[in-house]
């Protein structure tokens, strides 16, 4: 089983290795559990927290969400979480989308959001009145064409 944590006002916030070996990056990273979020988005005040190369970053997409269009960047990454007893180690390798600071200014430290890429492929128990989320991994998978889970053991 794997713990997150229930903050302030009752968010789920799940702690990761996020690993993307073109940029040689191996850093942890708070995301929030999102289940309305189609795809795990790394966030401008985490992005810029864990040293992404920003002008180095390809593959951008407009994605439209609650908040209206935004552009992000497509890059290939392992995330790991490891189970409370360290017994295990899980992985995924997924296209995570990244999203650049503004221009002018400090991005803001809105979360980033562990989306239904992955969650999808685990049972969440979600209980904010007792304080507990746990996650129960059903298998590692990497995520193929058109966003579809396969299956890696």
């Amino acid at each position: 089983m794997i713990t997150g944590t229930i903050g302030e006002y009752a968010r789920p916030t799940l702690a990761s290795e996020l690993i993307i070996p073109r940029f040689g990056i191996r850093r942890k990273v708070n995301f929030l559990v999102d289940t309305g979020a189609d795809q795990t988005v790394l966030q401008p005040y985490d992005a810029q927290e864990v040293g992404i190369p920003f002008e180095r970053l390809e593959s951008p997409e407009v994605s439209r969400g609650i908040g209206g269009p935004a552009l992000l960047f497509r890059e290939s990454a392992y995330l790991t979480f490891d189970e409370d007893d360290g017994s295990a180690t899980h992985w995924c390798l997924l296209n995570i989308h990244i999203a650049k600071p503004p221009e002018n200014g400090a991005p803001s430290p809105l979360p980033s959001l562990l989306g239904r890429d992955v969650i999808d492929q685990w049972r969440m128990l979600y209980d904010p009145v007792d304080g507990r989320l746990e996650f129960t991994v059903r298998r590692g998978f990497a995520i193929g064409a058109g966003g579809n889970a396969i299956g890696i053991g």
